[in-house]
Formats: structure tokens, sequence, C-alpha cells
């Protein structure tokens, strides 16, 4: 069984792809650890298929896929069909150090750590920080410390969540494929789910060995993901309009991991408290970037599709049991299926305590909105 194995899940092809995979394939045969590169092709490109499987070796396994599965189907099959004790998600457009398989080795030497990384930089760089290493910041004792702590370097001071491309053991990546099956949508943050699983379940240590660079989009290449982010909205039978809502479909993600029952009450000082915790992180976000800027052009858009009891009742009491009722609302007033399926989840995967036990759709009655200008914790009702 290979101690480590990459994970590659492929659809585009260059130039730069075709270089980068062969590159690939020729570091870890030279290699002395034991590596094992699964790579996981979308594109029924018989060309590419030809190149890949020139490739093809004891320490590099073809998945051909016949149809387009879809970035993360192709990472989960590519799961199920590896066995080493620890995993590394790779890009097909970024570049690794082959230095940083020795974050493998101290995973090995280390059980009481989730993940390793080494250092990052992305290119374009997204911050002024050209270089960027965790180093100890990610190995303090408490479990939600760390993971609230993460969101902050993530989302606030990074930019880039450098902690999806770390060296992950092979329990924690299946407890991220355990919970990403048993949700019923995916809101592109299944690699932010993985950071924290990962961050709740061990420290997280930052080596100084090891190097990946890591391609941001530019600008020039935003509008097509964000077309792409919407159509994904409806594919899974929602609306293209909730990207309006990004930070507040971060938040309930965020939420729902923490009270999701798979993970175990150890974790947690108090459940309900530390998901509030996070939730509210995230939805301040929403809030101070988005909403409080324009709350008048927010207000019509609620009253326009219809979502502005669940909007208010989350604005006027921010929680993350508030936060998923309101959601589940918002799926069932787009699409009753939808938000069936989503209050289901809930409340099969999430009573976890007195409290959540009711994480169905509300349908309440129309509140006054925040005053322009309240800060949230006037909307909190707080001092």
């Amino acid at each position: 069984m290979p101690t480590l194995d990459l994970i590659l899940p492929t659809y585009r092809w260059g130039s730069y792809v075709r270089g980068y995979i062969g590159y690939l394939a020729s570091v870890i045969h030279d290699d002395s650890e034991d590596i094992c590169l699964h790579i996981g092709d979308n594109s029924c490109n018989l060309e590419k298929h030809q190149f890949l499987k020139s490739l093809k070796s004891p320490k590099v396994r073809l998945h051909l896929h016949p149809t387009n599965l879809g970035v993360h189907p192709n990472v989960t099959y590519l799961l199920h069909h590896s066995e080493g004790e620890f995993i590394l998600l790779l890009g097909d457009d970024d570049w690794i150090h082959p230095t940083a398989f020795a974050q493998a080795g101290f995973l090995r030497r280390n059980p009481e750590c989730s993940a390793c990384a080494g250092f990052f930089a992305g290119i374009p760089p997204a911050t002024a920080e050209g270089l960027a290493c965790f180093d100890d910041r990610f190995m303090a004792p408490d479990p939600v410390a760390r993971a609230i702590d993460y969101v902050q370097y993530a989302l606030w001071e990074a930019g880039v969540n450098w902690l999806a491309l770390a060296v992950h053991r092979r329990s924690t990546v299946a407890l991220y494929d355990e919970y990403t099956r048993k949700h019923p949508f995916q809101f592109y943050f299944r690699d932010q789910v993985l950071s924290q699983i990962a961050l709740l379940t061990g420290p997280v240590k930052g080596l100084r060995d090891g190097f990946m660079f890591y391609n941001n989009r530019r600008p020039d290449e935003m509008p097509a993901h964000l077309q792409n982010f919407c159509k994904s909205l409806e594919e899974m039978g929602l609306a293209a309009w909730l990207l309006r809502y990004y930070d507040y479909l971060l938040a309930c993600e965020y939420a729902a991991l923490y009270l999701y029952r798979g993970l175990p009450d150890s974790l947690f000082s108090n459940r309900i408290a530390d998901a509030d915790r996070v939730f509210i992180k995230l939805f301040k976000r929403y809030y101070n970037k988005s909403y409080r800027q324009n709350i008048a052009e927010h207000e019509e858009h609620f009253i326009k599709v219809g979502i502005q009891d669940a909007m208010h009742n989350v604005l006027e009491r921010p929680s993350a049991t508030v936060g998923l009722q309101s959601m589940a609302s918002i799926c069932n007033t787009i699409n009753p299926d939808a938000g069936a399926k989503y209050a289901a989840f809930l409340q099969r995967e999430l009573p976890v305590e007195r409290g959540v036990q009711n994480l169905v759709p509300m349908h309440n009655s129309r509140r006054g909105r925040p005053e322009p200008g309240a800060t949230l914790a006037q909307v909190h009702g707080e001092p």
C-alpha cells in the first residue's frame, strides 16, 4: 500500500497541463517515498488520453472517465480508488516541488496532527505576502479556536484556502467524503469543509519544507467563474441570484458542519455556541460587505424574490440555528423539492443537541427591517 496518494482531477488540456502532469510523473518515479499518482480525467479528449496512457506505471494510475463526472465526483471517485495513508489533492494548473512529499513523513512521526503543509505562493499574488507558511499558528490545543482562526486567516488575511492543498490523513479526507456525500447541494465550499474538518480533528503543522504555486483567478477569468457558479446553482434546482448571498451561504456551510452528528461532541466545549461563533463570523462578512453598504437595494431584492421574512429573521437574530432555518426557507421558496432536500438533510444529520431538532423551513410574519446604518450588534439586540 502506498504511503502517499497524489489525487489529481483534471479536465483542461494544453501545453501547460501536459508539461505539469509529465513533470509529476517524472518526479514521483525519482522519489524514494512510496507514492502513487492517481489521475482522474473528465475531458474525454483522445489526444490527452493517449498522452496519459504513455505515463501509466506502478506509480501512476489512470482513471479515464467516459463522461464528465464534474469536479467533486471526480475527486471522490479517486479517493475511493486509492488507498494511501496520506492524501495530497492537486490541481492540474498548479505546481508542486517534490520536497513537499516530506510532509507525509512529518505526519507519520506526529500522529496527533491531522494535516501538514509547506510554503505556498499564489500567482498572481492575492495579498502583499509573497510566500505563506503556517508554522505553528494552527497547532493550538483548542480545536474550535484553531478552526475559527483559520477562517480569519483564509478569508481576511491570505485570500486563498491554502490548507486544502496540504497533505492530509486519509481519516480526515474520509470524514470529508462522508459529509459531502450526505449534503444535498454543492455550494462550491467543499475545500473549505475539508480544511475545517482537518482543523477540528487535529493540529495542523506548517513545515518550512515543500513548496507549491497556486494559480489564482485573474480578473479576466472571474466572469466565467461566476457564470459557472450560477449555472451550478441552477443545476441543483436553486437560483442563480443566490450568488448575491455568497457569504451567508458559506456561513451556513460552516454551521452545518459544526452541528454534523458525524463529528464527535468531544471536539466542542459547547457545540451550539461554537456553531454560533463560526456562523456569526461569516455572516458579519455578508452584513458588512454587502447588506450594510446598500440596504435599500437588498431589501428590494428580498421582496422581489420573496425571502424577506427569512432574511429578516437571520438579520435580527443571527445564529447557526436561525441561519440554517432561514436558508431552508429560502431554498423552499425557490424550489419546494430543493427546500425539502435541504430540510431533510438538516433534520437527519444535524440533531446533535436539543435546540437543533426543528431545522425546517420557517414561515413567519413580516418583520420590520433593520434601520440603515445599524451595526450587526444592534441587529442582534446587543448593547
